[in-house]
């Protein structure tokens, strides 16, 4: 199936698949102001500009100036085929732009920048969005999500030298309990033992 996905994106034409390559580090979800946006520094690259209605067979409309990827299979081929750099660069790019966009409400969008920033390799602001979206994801009871967030928060963190071991050992601890929370004693000890030391 894969295959099948990977040859169909292969037939586009160069600019069409370098956009919807891009569109797939946005996540299922495609905003099209928020595309255009990050791919504003190659246009002269995308001849025809940013044009998803080119793009049907694989994005479908669900909303003004919106689009969702019609199966998540097809969104993870056209991830997958990035270069890890362009990976990288798009993601910095969309965490600049969601906080552009955002302004002074930047933590309100925490989830997603805690995503983007990690990947785009900002580490600084990976560490202070994921404790921020753990945080908030703990006070609606989700688990799963903080415990994730935490651990993001955490290999970001490994990228970072100048954090005082008093931080690290508050992030570690908060996994633990929400590890305890979830079932996962094996996981809290872990993480307890590695605020330990």
């Amino acid at each position: 199936m894969e295959e099948a996905i990977a040859a169909r994106i292969d037939r586009l034409q160069a600019p069409d698949r370098r956009v919807l390559r891009a569109a797939a580090v946005l996540g299922m979800d495609v905003d099209e102001g928020l595309l255009k946006d990050i791919l504003k520094p190659e246009l002269g690259r995308l001849p025809t500009g940013v044009r998803l209605e080119t793009l049907t067979e694989f994005l479908e409309p669900s909303g003004p100036g919106t689009h969702r990827f019609s199966h998540q299979l097809i969104r993870e081929v056209a991830y997958d085929a990035l270069p890890y750099g362009r990976r990288s660069e798009l993601h910095a790019r969309t965490a600049t732009a969601i906080q552009g966009f955002a302004g002074s409400d930047a933590d309100d969008h925490a989830e997603l920048l805690s995503l983007h920033c990690f990947h785009g390799e900002q580490y600084d602001l990976a560490w202070r969005y994921s404790q921020l979206a753990a945080e908030r994801a703990r006070a609606r009871y989700g688990n799963v999500e903080a415990a994730d967030s935490y651990r993001r928060a955490l290999a970001a963190a490994k990228h970072l030298h100048d954090l005082e071991a008093r931080a690290l050992v508050d992030v570690e601890a908060a996994l633990a309990h929400v590890c305890v929370e979830l079932g996962e004693p094996g996981e809290a000890e872990v993480a307890l033992r590695r605020a330990l030391r």
